[in-house]
């Protein structure tokens, strides 16, 4: 139990409460000056402790940017390409206006401002929820450190992230953009027909090809950081084998003949990986104008493969799985309305099934 003690300074009588931390470490905190403010302090302390929610009055001194020091390096599972995101993010977003402040001064109203600053600027309202979501987990580990009670990021509003349209493009689209990309047509199939992203589709090779299953074995990806490529898992570590149509498979096997299982499948136009930035630059932008189809980034053909496969009348599951979605509730989130539409069809073979089995039903009671 914490206890109250007086002591005599220049400046008159003081109390100060000694006390033990949920650690057992013996402490004290001084400059109380009345008994009464001693004793309800100490009285905080113990409740606090027995709530789980004691915080030392020194742990608020740390700044959010060591706290941002501490939080990075524990971030093992993440993809390069996410941990780049989250540093783009520190730095134009977040240590401009918290680096240098201490955990204890932190409120919601400050973050508020803050928010409303960044939606001035202005930021998107994507930016604006990544800075929030970056500042939040820092305070998350704050409260979990025992350094603050609560997280003031917490309940806020944030600005609404426009809903937006994914641009699908049919088969046939699909295929005369293929058509028009030259040393891209396999790309755009692949990409088109097999909803890969543009990083799996790029570390494709040879030997990720099974010619007899007609399928692709996805399991790893290829992505440019600041001009660099970096080699790692698929996102969410989840490796995956995708179902290819005929027709592209025929592309595929007309590609890997004679080459090594280690070539690359899709490869530039000078060899080596195959480059977003430099791929639009070359030819995607062109073929998209050339055979004109609707106006197009390489990951709307990912779109157009989920599209395609619904309408050919893929299941959740299996488009789940061809996207390669760490649950079925995202893919639904993303192409749910595509289900819909598909079920209108769906009920239709109901009714051909039903109303089939009636008249042989009918048939067979007459002869009888």
């Amino acid at each position: 139990m914490a206890t109250v003690k007086a002591y005599d300074t220049a400046a008159g009588r003081r109390y100060r409460v000694r006390y033990r931390t949920p650690q057992g470490k013996q402490t004290d905190k001084r400059g109380f000056t009345t008994k009464a403010e001693a004793n309800a302090w100490a009285a905080n302390i113990e409740v606090d402790k027995l709530k789980g929610i004691y915080v030392s009055p020194t742990a608020g001194k740390t700044t959010v940017a060591e706290m941002y020091e501490q939080w990075l390096p524990t971030k093992l599972n993440l993809a390069p390409s996410s941990l780049r995101r989250y540093e783009l993010t520190w730095e134009g977003q977040v240590a401009p206006t918290w680096q240098n402040v201490k955990l204890s001064d932190m409120t919601a109203s400050g973050i508020e401002v803050w928010l409303a600053q960044l939606v001035a600027h202005p930021y998107s309202a994507t930016t604006i929820k990544k800075a929030h979501q970056l500042l939040s987990m820092l305070l998350d580990l704050a409260v979990r450190d025992y350094r603050i009670q609560a997280n003031p990021a917490k309940g806020l509003t944030l600005p609404r992230i426009a809903d937006t349209e994914p641009t699908f493009l049919s088969s046939q689209q699909v295929i005369a953009l293929a058509e028009a990309s030259g040393v891209g047509k396999l790309s755009i199939l692949i990409l088109g027909f097999c909803g890969l992203r543009w990083g799996e589709m790029a570390a494709l090779t040879g030997q990720r090809w099974d010619p007899e299953r007609r399928r692709l074995r996805i399991a790893e990806q290829v992505t440019e950081i600041d001009g660099k490529l970096t080699w790692g898992p698929v996102k969410n570590h989840q490796a995956r084998s995708v179902s290819v149509p005929r027709f592209v498979a025929d592309e595929i096997n007309a590609v890997v003949a004679g080459k090594s299982a280690s070539d690359i499948l899709c490869p530039a136009s000078g060899g080596g990986v195959m480059r977003n930035k430099n791929a639009r630059r070359d030819w995607f932008d062109d073929a998209v104008k050339q055979s004109k189809v609707p106006a197009i980034t390489p990951h709307d053909l990912r779109h157009s493969a989920a599209s395609i496969a619904i309408a050919a009348g893929a299941n959740l599951k299996g488009v789940q799985t061809m996207l390669g979605h760490k649950t079925a509730t995202m893919t639904l989130d993303l192409y749910g309305h595509l289900f819909d539409d598909h079920l209108d069809d769906v009920a239709s073979k109901i009714d051909a099934a039903v109303l089939a089995q009636s008249s042989v039903t009918s048939i067979s009671r007459k002869r009888a």
